[in-house]
C-alpha cells in the first residue's frame, strides 16, 4: 500500500494537545500494550513541554489485537475516561505502565481519576467506544499504518527515525519552512 496522506483530516473529534495555530501537527497511532508505543511516550511529553506552541500532538487508537490482548480494552477504557473529561490522564496512566491493562488495573486507573465507576464501567463493559475506535482503525489502515507507533507529520506520513533528537530537528525544519 501507498503510504502518503493521513485518513481521516485531524478534526475536533481527535483527541488532541496543543493549540490549532501549530506549525507541526504530530500524529500518532499507538496501542497501549505496544512497548514501542510506551517507550515513544516520554519523547512526545518532552516535545509537548518543549514546543507548547509548536506542535499540536493528537492520539489515534490502533490496537494490535492479534499480538495484545489487552490493547482493545484499555482504548475503550481510555475513551471511557475522556467522556468523563479524563482522556489524557488516562492515556498516560497506561503509556507510563502505572497500571496493569487487565480489568483489576483498569478500574484502579479509573478509581485513582475519580471517574464515576457505574458509569466507567457499563461503557467499557458494553464496549460503547468500539465503534470510535474502528474508525481509528480504518482510518489508519486507509492511511497504511501497519504498525505502532506509527506517525504523521502535517498530514504526511512520517517514516523517519522516532526519537526526541530528530523530531526537534523536523519541528526546526517545518519553522524554518514557514
Amino acid at each position: 500500500m501507498n503510504i502518503e496522506e493521513l485518513f481521516p483530516s485531524v478534526s475536533q473529534v481527535d483527541h488532541i494537545i496543543g493549540p490549532d495555530r501549530a506549525k507541526v501537527t504530530l500524529v500518532q497511532y499507538g496501542d497501549y500494550e505496544c512497548p514501542y508505543t510506551v517507550a515513544s511516550h516520554w519523547q512526545i511529553e518532552l516535545l509537548l513541554k518543549n514546543f507548547p506552541e509548536e506542535l499540536r500532538f493528537v492520539f489515534r487508537h490502533f490496537p494490535l489485537v492479534k499480538r495484545h490482548k489487552f490493547a482493545f480494552r484499555a482504548a475503550e477504557s481510555v475513551e471511557a475516561a475522556g467522556a468523563q473529561g479524563r482522556f489524557w490522564e488516562m492515556h498516560r496512566a497506561f503509556l507510563r505502565q502505572e497500571y496493569t491493562l487487565g480489568w483489576e488495573g483498569i478500574r484502579d486507573a479509573a478509581k485513582a481519576l475519580n471517574l464515576d465507576l457505574t458509569r466507567f464501567e457499563a461503557e467499557v463493559l458494553n464496549h460503547l467506544y468500539r465503534p470510535a475506535i474502528q474508525e481509528h482503525i480504518n482510518g489508519g489502515m486507509r492511511s497504511g499504518v501497519s504498525s505502532t507507533p506509527s506517525y504523521f507529520v502535517n498530514g504526511a506520513f512520517y517514516d523517519g527515525p522516532d526519537n526526541y533528537d530528530d523530531f526537534v530537528a523536523l519541528i526546526g525544519k517545518i519553522r524554518e519552512r514557514s
